[in-house]
């Protein structure tokens, strides 16, 4: 080995690691890696777009080259001739004072030399710039042997964005001048490094007193990933993927979800399918996702839920298009709830695989009760898998987290293929349990939003003040005159509002369509509602309890109510175009097709064709 490590041969090792930065890569190596020359006494690694990848590049670069200068230390006899190189990575957030960073600077000199960490605890520092830089330079000397002509030390503070707020002005101005004040005390230029992290240019640095007088750090453009690289990236989590799923493979079958032996896959077809996989998760995230670190993070869940199938033993590693399939409502719930930081990773996994699971041994005994016709007795199986279910749901919160996911899965599943995607799947004839007043909201906001607001009181009015002008009729409507085709659309006209689409209803509306159909409704529903709201155990009983049971107002405008309602909208399967600050004011629109919502109806013994105005099939 050469006495000065080779600056090429660390950025092709590094290169792999990160693809689509093999430029940035071997610059920092050239600044780095030579001793005999100088480095740059301030630099800002400027990333608009992933700038926790472009922290984590420079902390492998600096990594790399600390490990060969250690090889080397060890070939040299010169003791004052040895290379080395100490970093220390800190974030913004967390170096809140100036003292803080001295002490973390401080540490990680004297902690490099190895025989001096016992210095370290008796540190006594202020704020002052001047004393830090003088202890800077001591250790620097200690650690160096009287001769610091080959030492690097560089400071990488990540999210450096956060300095603006947090650092005094000084310390910004004097860090950024560092080099030149230990040349003051005796160290040679460049050898000491500031290196920022950012995804904001040097301009946006600003203090509240005034722009930093001090010239700016030298400038390391890092643009977005093309599709190739970003791929590249992506896929480099296929090794850690496949081991994961070799060791869970060995594993007893009670403690996998699926209850059985995953089956044996080759590492080859492993990487294969990942590969694929990867290609179509970067088309479906890329537009919503810009941090390719946020990406790898919703690939690598989203991968979990995709391999279930395979896991099942339902479909093979070669049946990509099916698995897509399978898997498709993952990449957006993904996006709803894992993106939005709205639960962690690993509870987002756990939940995904289980319901995967579930509806993948589900079709594989449909398709197994299909294919051996087997007599009417034999599917208590598939009952219990499907009481099974209905139980899960059920122990789900009250935010109703599971229920979202099942009509988005039911959406999703009932949207027509492409004819290149097209493969043969069992129809879809109902949608999962859901409880039975998430059932009737979402009921309710359809009937709203495609029903004529001037039909409201004909079909929705159940009390004895109707107003002038208006004749009670037996059913519960009332008696109306004859309405003009130009009001309501006639049965041939074009503008129906089948057609068009579903309208915006208030909320308030909403709440009045809801009410009538909890009215209509079994019983069993007010009574959930009631066990929601008071709690199980504490809804009365005889008498008291029926007159409760005849209050639907109440129900239909509790906090219930309004949390399923909040729920669906966080969901998007009821859309809202004004801001929630005041619940009067907003609208809603609903977001499932009519085959959801009539199956909706059927689970709670309604025919929502009843409650529709001037709708009929299309095809």
């Amino acid at each position: 080995m050469s006495a000065t490590p080779d600056p090429e041969s660390i950025a092709a090792a590094i290169e792999p690691l990160f693809p689509g930065r093999s430029t940035q890569i071997s610059v920092l190596a050239q600044a780095y890696a030579s001793p005999e020359q100088a480095s740059p006494p301030s630099l800002l690694l400027y990333d608009p777009r992933s700038p926790r990848h472009t922290s984590a590049l420079i902390r492998a670069v600096l990594d790399r080259i600390r490990s060969d200068f250690a090889q080397v230390d060890e070939e040299i006899q010169d003791a004052s001739s040895k290379p080395a190189l100490d970093f220390v990575t800190l974030p913004a957030l967390l170096v809140y004072s100036p003292r803080i960073l001295f002490r973390a600077v401080l540490k990680a000199v004297i902690h490099g030399s190895g025989d001096q960490e016992e210095d370290a605890a008796k540190l006594v520092l202020d704020d002052a710039l001047d004393s830090f830089v003088a202890l800077l330079a001591n250790a620097i000397r200690k650690r160096t042997r009287g001769d610091p002509s080959q030492y690097r030390l560089c400071i990488v503070i990540d999210q450096a964005h956060r300095v603006r707020d947090i650092w005094p002005s000084f310390l910004l101005e004097g860090m950024l001048n560092i080099d030149t004040l230990l040349r003051g005390r005796g160290i040679p230029a460049g050898r000491v490094s500031f290196i920022l992290v950012s995804h904001l240019s040097w301009h946006h640095y600003r203090h509240a007193d005034g722009d930093i007088s001090s010239p700016g750090p030298e400038l390391l453009n890092f643009p977005p990933l093309v599709k190739e690289a970003a791929c590249q990236t992506l896929k480099l989590n296929a090794k850690p993927l496949y081991r994961n799923y070799r060791s869970a493979s060995e594993r007893p079958a009670q403690e996998l979800t699926t209850g059985s032996a995953w089956p044996r896959i080759h590492e080859k077809d492993f990487n294969s399918l990942y590969s694929r996989f990867c290609d179509i998760a970067y088309t479906s995230f890329r537009v919503d996702v810009a941090d390719i670190t946020d990406m790898q993070l919703l690939c690598t869940a989203v991968w979990h839920v995709f391999l279930v199938p395979v896991q099942t033993g339902e479909l093979k590693v070669t049946e990509f298009e099916a698995l897509l399939v399978s898997g498709r409502s993952s990449f957006r719930d993904a996006l709803s709830r894992l993106q939005s930081k709205e639960v962690s990773p690993g509870e987002w996994i756990s939940t995904a695989t289980r319901s995967a699971t579930l509806a993948s041994q589900h079709r594989i005994l449909e398709a197994k009760l299909k294919t051996s016709q087997m007599p009417v007795g034999s599917n208590v199986e598939i009952l219990k898998l499907r009481d099974a279910e209905f139980g899960q749901s059920e122990d789900e919160p009250a935010g109703g987290d599971s229920e979202e996911e099942a009509v988005a899965n039911q959406v999703q599943a009932d949207a027509p293929l492409t004819k290149k995607r097209r493969i043969p799947l069992p129809a879809v004839t109902s949608v999962p349990p859901l409880p039975s007043l998430s059932a009737l909201l979402l009921v309710a906001a359809f009937i709203a939003c495609y029903n004529p607001t001037k039909l409201d009181v004909s079909r929705f009015v159940r009390d004895e003040t109707l107003g002038p002008g208006r004749k009670r009729k037996k059913g519960g409507g009332t008696a109306k005159g004859k309405a003009s085709s130009a009001a309501f659309g006639s049965k041939n006209s074009l503008a129906r509002q089948q057609l068009i689409g579903p309208k915006v209803a208030t909320l308030e509306r909403l709440l009045s369509v809801f009410q009538v159909l909890l009215w209509e409704s079994d019983p069993e529903t007010i009574k959930e509602a009631e066990e929601e709201e008071l709690g199980e155990g504490l809804v009365a009983d005889s008498s008291e309890r029926q007159s409760r049971l005849r209050d639907v107002e109440r129900i239909a405008r509790s906090a219930v109510a309004l949390q399923r309602i909040k729920a669906l909208i966080a969901q998007r399967f009821l859309l809202t175009t004004t801001k929630l600050d005041t619940l009067a004011n907003t609208s809603i629109r609903i977001n499932v097709t009519y085959e959801v919502a009539q199956s909706l109806a059927k689970q709670v013994n309604m025919k929502i064709e009843d409650w529709l105005h001037d709708w009929k099939e299309l095809f």
